[in-house]
């Protein structure tokens, strides 16, 4: 008995082996119903039925939010309090096709505190669970690609409208609510160690859960949400599914531009789960067709910028008012015409026009731009310490191919 009250708390966990449905994938076997092997023919992508092979508004999709003719505005996301803070008592679940976390203490649905609303839609939003995609190598594992970039994880945090009981209720098919669901895409890229997933990689690194079907529920540990979100919120909207059977129509996706960070180490926890094979295994759907449905790209600017939602006409390829912004800036103020300005000037109209500006540096440079009067400019040395700049970014922002 005092060996047992040992081992507990040295884990301060609690495993349930309770194998009931889970929220977004309300399948009971816990991974062995489907795979996401493009060659299992009997329970791959492929073999999947229904909706999925039916439905015309399927998810994922490859974003091209640069693409001329793309509506954009502006708005604000708001977060409840107890949103943007830590939270103690959260389940994890190894699904044996994903790893999940549900918070509050409830395994099947939390409480409605943990809500948002504003995000360019008219509803509040009840948050449900979370989880993750990765893929076997670094070059995949997003289910979302933007403009053909795919990274190697995607994290989804997923929300019901708040009228709703839960997120079967609202997933329920006799539903005509098309954004009755709301998924946040937060899109991760290789780089430094991220503190703020050190609960569920931890997590997901205790041998309890490493095969599916296991519940593990951390006490001392929390959890802050909020602290998942990259530092810019900017993001695509658009109308699709569930990425997973039965790909139900219904949800109103919200994928932000930036990524956030995980490490080598951090991403390679959840590559050793197991599926119901007790194999190791990856959990991207394929690309779905877009089918002619609208993208919006939303900037999510400071309250100093605007109150509320303010929709406009697409900036163009560039999909930045802030680089477009810079750019006019440097057309009407650089009158030095030497050859080598010249080729700076080119680089800054090149790595602005593609720049989504999420990191500290490229916000640094583009306000270093904004501040420099003609004489400033015009110094050549000034355009040495800029081209520098560019250099680094533009070398950091070579994008993978899709393999």
């Amino acid at each position: 008995m005092v060996v047992s009250v040992v081992l507990v708390v040295s884990l301060v966990a609690f495993l349930f082996t309770n194998k009931g449905e889970g929220a977004h994938h309300p399948h009971k076997n816990f991974g062995d119903e489907y795979t996401y092997d493009v060659k299992d023919m009997e329970r791959g992508p492929l073999a999947w039925g229904g909706e999925c092979t039916s439905g015309l508004h399927q998810s994922p999709i490859d974003i091209r939010y640069k693409d001329h003719g793309v509506s954009w505005g502006y708005t604000k996301v708001w977060f409840s309090s107890q949103y943007q803070q830590s939270q103690k008592g959260f389940f994890f679940t190894n699904r044996g096709h994903t790893f999940q976390v549900q918070l509050n203490g409830n395994i099947r649905e939390p409480t409605s505190s943990l809500g948002l609303s504003g995000a360019g839609l008219h509803h509040r939003y009840t948050f449900s669970q979370m989880h993750f995609h990765w893929g076997d190598r670094d070059e995949v594992g997003s289910e979302h690609t933007l403009q053909g970039q795919r990274y190697p994880m995607e994290i989804h945090l997923v929300h019901y409208k708040t009228k709703y009981s839960n997120l079967s209720h609202a997933l329920q098919e006799n539903s005509e609510d098309h954004d009755a669901v709301l998924v946040l895409g937060i899109l991760c890229e290789l780089g430094l160690e991220n503190p703020s997933l050190h609960p569920i990689v931890d997590a997901a690194r205790l041998k309890v859960v490493q095969n599916p079907g296991n519940k593990l529920m951390f006490s001392y540990q929390s959890l802050n949400l909020h602290k998942l979100f990259p530092k810019h919120l900017d993001f695509v909207r658009y109308m699709g599914s569930l990425t997973t059977p039965p790909c139900t129509e219904k949800v109103a996706w919200t994928v932000f531009l930036c990524p956030i960070s995980i490490s080598s180490e951090q991403l390679e926890v959840f590559r050793r789960l197991h599926d119901a094979d007790e194999e190791e295994y990856y959990n991207y759907r394929p690309l779905q067709k877009r089918n002619g449905r609208t993208l919006k790209y939303f900037k999510v600017p400071d309250s100093s910028e605007t109150d509320g939602s303010e929709t406009g006409s697409s900036p163009g390829a560039g999909g930045n008012g802030g680089g477009t912004q810079a750019i006019s800036l440097i057309k009407t103020t650089i009158t030095n015409t030497l050859q080598e300005v010249n080729s700076l000037f080119s680089n800054i109209i090149n790595v602005l026009s593609d720049a989504q500006l999420c990191e500290p540096e490229e916000q640094y440079m583009l306000e270093l731009l904004r501040s420099k009067n003609i004489t400033k400019l015009s110094q050549l040395q000034e355009f040495k310490k800029i081209g520098e700049g560019i250099t680094k970014v533009k070398e950091a922002k070579k994008t993978k191919p899709i393999k």
